[in-house]
């Protein structure tokens, strides 16, 4: 689901920044009072420019790496390439009808429209994250240096993790003497899996690793994956 949703996120944002490349060549069109036909033609430019570009940079498509200053950083970069682009274009195929003053215009209108955009998208996107949970819920076994590492990760991460925390605070051994699974963490589990938890990370140190079998094999009978960090 959460990879649908990102193809989803992507083309919207396709789709928008098309549209407000249009918009903003528009207005200019109908501040100055300019020819229609010579100027659908420049804007039809327009288009292919910032679509080659955004191509160039993989702003619709770096989908690994789905983090907002990304986003950001990857629409300022496309935004300038493309402002060289097409104002040479401009300067060496149509300079007289179009003077520097109305092109600082039109990419005054394109730059505001995208940052406009983003912070909407953004709004929108954690909106749709909250209430449709579309983020995949992790918890932590382990509260430890490296547990707590990947915490602070998953958090940062929100978009594509749903951070639900720590199913055990203590750094004793999860088994009893039999080798068997504590009943407390049993029940954690349980109830983790009950609100829809199907990852769990558990952080154990070298000569706890062991311990690990038993926790999978209770895991699995959640339907839930039990994956090793070695603290």
């Amino acid at each position: 689901m959460k990879t649908r949703f990102l193809y989803l996120i992507y083309f919207i944002m396709l789709v928008t920044d098309i549209l407000i490349v249009n918009l903003s060549f528009l207005a200019i069109t109908n501040i100055f009072g300019l020819k229609q036909n010579g100027s659908v033609n420049l804007m039809m430019v327009a288009n292919y420019i910032w679509v080659l570009v955004a191509m160039f940079f993989r702003l619709y498509t770096n989908h690994s790496d789905h983090k907002l200053d990304n986003i950001y950083r990857l629409t300022i970069k496309t935004f300038i390439l493309f402002v060289f682009l097409f104002l040479g274009y401009v300067m060496l195929f149509d300079s007289a009808a179009h003077s520097f003053g109305r092109m600082l215009l039109f990419f005054s209108f394109l730059f505001a429209g995208l940052l406009i955009s983003r912070a909407l998208g953004a709004a929108l996107e954690k909106t749709l994250i909250k209430n449709f949970k579309i983020a995949r819920p992790v918890a932590v076994i382990g509260l430890n240096s490296m547990g707590l590492r990947l915490a602070g990760f998953f958090q940062d991460s929100e978009n594509h993790f749903a951070f639900e925390g720590f199913l055990n605070r203590e750094e004793k051994s999860f088994l009893d003497r039999s080798g068997k699974v504590l009943p407390v963490i049993k029940e954690q589990i349980t109830t983790a899996a009950d609100a829809g938890v199907k990852d769990v990370v558990i952080t154990l140190a070298p000569d706890r690793i062991v311990e690990y079998g038993a926790l999978r094999e209770e895991a699995e009978k959640h339907c839930m994956r039990l994956k090793l960090v070695p603290d």
